[in-house]
């Protein structure tokens, strides 16, 4: 009985110490190089809506000059949404040309009057119905802000983008979470877009994207799908994601 016993805890500490195994190098590499691609993608679209903010095209508020400069070369990007805004959130987009709707009472928008960028924030479109992340811009003429420029970026055809850039060997996954603990993507599925992960049924899940919401970088355990996780993250530069890889 002592033996059967002996056994059964070493068994139960070996398991214990595979569970809680360190990420290797390769492993943080492959979340870095990850993330930053993500990052690039998002960051390229950033920096060509603040140099459009910067044309007279864009100060001009006219629409259809607008539109024009906003939807070029849209082929060689994700799917999106394009938007021009007005200070009273009265709108224009690339699908409907004006909107009856308004953005001023989206939870981005005060940023946006303080002159500030948004960038990576969930939305369902008002007119799409389409789950989608927010880049956008003000455009101003001397002090004053005249307007915004928006990415409203499709989060179904941002995962088809990230599934032909990056490539996640078998009994590992990558994913995305806001600071809200909400799932921006996860190339296991699609399932999963825009999920609250704190409501999730999963303690230690919750536990786990509790510590990588508040934290830059880390190593966090859990189990899901009745698998014991290993998961590494870190914040991405460009927004308040946390970018994250698990393994098992």
């Amino acid at each position: 009985m002592k033996k059967i016993v002996y056994f059964f805890l070493l068994g139960m500490l070996i398991l214990t110490a595979c569970a809680k195994r360190a990420a290797t190098p390769e492993e943080w590499n492959l979340l870095i190089e990850s993330g930053q691609t993500v990052d690039q993608i998002v960051q390229d679209e950033l920096a060509r809506l603040e140099k459009l903010s910067e044309t007279e095209e864009a100060k001009s508020g006219n629409w259809d000059v607008i539109k024009a400069a906003l939807t070029k070369d849209e082929e060689k990007r994700p799917r999106t949404l394009y938007w021009y805004c007005l200070p009273d959130g009265s709108y224009y987009t690339s699908a409907e040309d004006k909107v009856s709707a308004k953005l001023n009472t989206r939870g981005y928008f005060p940023a946006l009057l303080a002159g500030e960028n948004v960038v990576g924030y969930p939305i369902v479109g008002k007119t799409s119905g389409r789950k989608s992340f927010v880049v956008a811009v003000p455009i101003k003429v001397g002090d004053k802000i005249t307007g915004f420029l928006g990415s409203s970026i499709y989060l179904s055809e941002m995962w088809d983008f990230l599934k032909d850039q990056i490539s996640i060997p078998a009994n590992y996954d990558f994913y995305a979470v806001n600071s809200a603990g909400i799932t921006m993507f996860d190339l296991e599925t699609k399932d999963f877009l825009l999920d609250d992960v704190l409501n999730q049924n999963s303690p230690s899940l919750i536990e786990a994207i509790r510590t990588i919401i508040s934290n830059p970088k880390g190593t966090v355990y859990y189990k899901w799908n009745d698998k014991n996780k290993i998961a590494i993250f870190y914040q991405s530069p460009v927004s308040d994601w946390r970018y994250v890889l698990s393994f098992y």
